[in-house]
């Protein structure tokens, strides 16, 4: 009887989005929203149990951000949508981001052949900046089912660390626990990434990623793919989810997304 059904720990930030398909210099406002992986799983977890089901499922996100208005605007948001937020980690800002702050991201959304294209504003942001023993994870993952992602691993000096401290605590409380690979090259090194998930592999029980995660998070190359991925085989990626599991017995599940181009 875990008080939750399902918490991730993630960063998140406030998104601003010019309207329509402007380009950010061209804008000349802006429409703010909440950008953020690991706290989509739980609005979309909430929204659709609040539908479907009987009871409804419980969420709760985890994450660091200082007391400014737009770490306000991203609670108050995630509790409109029913996700507990009471485990998020607040500490004082100093009116000028010196010792912490939120992170941004700004879109514009592409059309015809022009892509939507992200800029992000994350740096020395507070979950970024996140020490060891900030969070009691033993303590407060009292779930069933516990989610991270390889954005939140990549974003800060300690945050590979943070990550693998929550899993192994999870599956210690006896939660089954899930990663999405989400590679982010401007965020870290293949190499980085890859010694990473040396440490956090062995306490997955699902893992997900797209075409090109595997091969570059976990040295997992599907066979007759190009530099670009432009063509992908769907068996080629069975085989890609056997080696996975075969590497690691520990992996119950193995999702793939493929998009070709």
């Amino acid at each position: 009887m875990a008080k939750y059904d399902f918490m991730s720990f993630g960063e998140a930030m406030v998104r601003f989005t010019p309207p329509g398909h402007d380009r950010l210099g061209q804008a000349e406002e802006l429409q703010l929203g909440i950008a953020a992986a690991e706290l989509n799983c739980c609005v979309n977890i909430s929204n659709l149990s609040r539908k479907l089901l009987k009871p409804t499922l419980k969420t709760a996100f985890v994450t660091k951000l200082v007391d400014a208005w737009d770490g306000d605007y991203i609670i108050k948001h995630a509790q409109m949508h029913a996700v507990d937020m009471s485990n998020v980690v607040v500490q004082p800002y100093d009116k000028i981001g010196r010792n912490g702050r939120n992170g941004k991201c700004f879109i514009e959304v592409g059309i015809g052949p022009r892509p939507s294209y992200q800029t992000y504003d994350r740096g020395h942001s507070a979950v970024s900046r996140i020490q060891p023993g900030e969070i009691d994870w033993k303590k407060i993952l009292d779930t069933r089912w516990f989610h991270s992602t390889g954005i939140v691993t990549a974003v800060g000096e300690h945050t590979a660390t943070e990550v693998c401290a929550a899993l192994k605590a999870a599956k210690e409380n006896g939660a089954t626990t899930s990663f999405d690979l989400n590679f982010r090259s401007t965020l870290w090194s293949k190499e980085a990434a890859q010694a990473a998930m040396v440490n956090l592999m062995p306490y997955i029980d699902v893992i997900i990623g797209n075409e090109e995660d595997f091969e570059t998070m976990l040295g997992i190359k599907a066979e007759g793919t190009d530099a670009n991925y432009s063509k992908v085989d769907p068996m080629s990626y069975k085989a890609v989810a056997e080696k996975v599991m075969e590497k690691y017995p520990n992996v119950q599940v193995v999702g793939n997304s493929l998009r070709e181009v």
